[in-house]
């Protein structure tokens, strides 16, 4: 007779930890509705009620306590939405500069906060004694706000935006010297001979 009461043995134990490539399902993901989006203009009536449907449909899920597969799939197309908004050139409330200016910003705010939260908690341990789970003050919290959308700014505006206009410059094709596209001849494929 077989015993099984010891415990359950995963034949790859590796695969259930994979690292990044348990995201690839997500990303391959995005990527189809980029390119679903790209090929797809709705009139500004089928955005709006696109856009109110995924985030009814969303929301709805959220307040259920849906599977978080079942609300990362929901928010593709709520994503989608929110995209084929400003391709219909409907105007809305994140239409306005500062709105644009976040969403831009909000990458930088992704990489700043936790380094700028542990240097503060650290240094707060470190020259006043502060225990390790102290909890913070509403100044406290709001002096971290403060500095970490500034420092979120400025990376965006001084590195992220020059970053961008560098790598678009380096990537764009360069044009061909017209002496030499002269002297070349092409085969139909575009090949020099």
């Amino acid at each position: 007779m077989n015993d099984r009461s010891g415990p359950i043995r995963v034949p790859f134990p590796d695969v259930l930890s994979m690292g990044i490539l348990r995201i690839v399902p997500e990303f391959l993901y995005g990527i189809g509705l980029y390119y679903l989006g790209q090929r797809w203009t709705p009139s500004p009536r089928v955005s709006v009620m696109g856009a109110l449907a995924t985030t009814a449909a969303l929301l709805t899920l959220m307040q259920l306590g849906a599977d978080d597969r079942i609300i990362v799939a929901a928010a593709g197309p709520f994503v989608l939405s929110l995209a084929l908004l400003a391709k219909a050139r409907v105007r809305t409330c994140l239409s306005h500069p500062v709105a644009l200016f976040a969403g831009e910003a909000s990458f930088a705010l992704y990489l700043v906060h936790i380094p700028i939260l542990m240097v503060w908690r650290n240094a707060a341990q470190a020259f006043f004694g502060w225990p390790g789970d102290y909890r913070m003050g509403m100044a406290e919290l709001a002096a971290m706000l403060v500095l970490t959308l500034a420092a979120a700014a400025a990376i965006h505006v001084f590195v992220e935006r020059p970053g961008r206009r560098l790598l678009r410059a380096w990537m764009a094709p360069q044009r061909a010297d017209p002496v030499e596209a002269r002297r070349s001849i092409h085969s139909d494929q575009g090949e020099p001979f």
